[in-house]
């Protein structure tokens, strides 16, 4: 039962890192559009 808890928990986590990968990459994309740093 523990394996199947800690299985869920790595999952989550890999979750979690993609979402900030992405995030991440959506920053770097407006950085490269808006080089003046024009935050909206």
């Amino acid at each position: 039962m523990l394996i199947v808890i800690s299985i869920l928990l790595i999952e989550n986590f890999n979750q979690q890192d993609a979402v900030i990968d992405q995030r991440l990459l959506q920053q770097q994309e407006i950085d490269r559009l808006y080089p003046n740093g024009s935050n909206f």
